[in-house]
């Protein structure tokens, strides 16, 4: 198990994700991130030390953790949280941007970047830093 990199915390004033009560209703996600790029993670458990158990659910470009690689962290480093909900909401998008789009890299891209500015806006995601680039891989996940 994984917990030993450099994690980015979730920025002062960021409301603190609702991580135990989402993996008391079913299926839910955690994004965290590490220097130069966020992912998707899925919940195991919340230890009652506020320790969250995930296994990795993104393809990363820019870290030696693979998808399903388990990792442990402290809520603080919980950037976004995001239920099964969340993600048909996501994955509608990804379907309607491709009936529009020319190409399914440019639906892909833009389902994200709307999805993204939504969770933003909504103050469920933080602002990401300037440096940060969105990949969003083959399958639009």
């Amino acid at each position: 198990m994984h917990s030993d990199a450099p994690f980015e915390l979730r920025p002062p004033g960021s409301p603190d994700p609702t991580v135990h009560i989402l993996t008391n209703k079913g299926a839910a996600w955690a994004k965290v991130g590490l220097p130069g790029e966020r992912f998707w993670c899925k919940i195991e458990s919340v230890d009652g030390d506020g320790m969250v158990q995930m296994t990795i659910d993104n393809t990363l470009r820019a870290s030696t953790l693979r998808a399903g690689d388990r990792i442990a962290l402290p809520r603080k480093h919980v950037l976004d949280v995001a239920t099964t909900a969340d993600l048909h909401d996501w994955m509608a998008r990804v379907h309607a941007a491709r009936a529009l789009a020319v190409s399914g890299e440019a639906a892909r891209r833009n389902a994200a970047l709307a999805f993204w500015a939504d969770r933003i806006a909504s103050g469920v995601a933080p602002l990401p830093h300037t440096s940060t680039r969105l990949v969003v891989d083959e399958a639009g996940e």
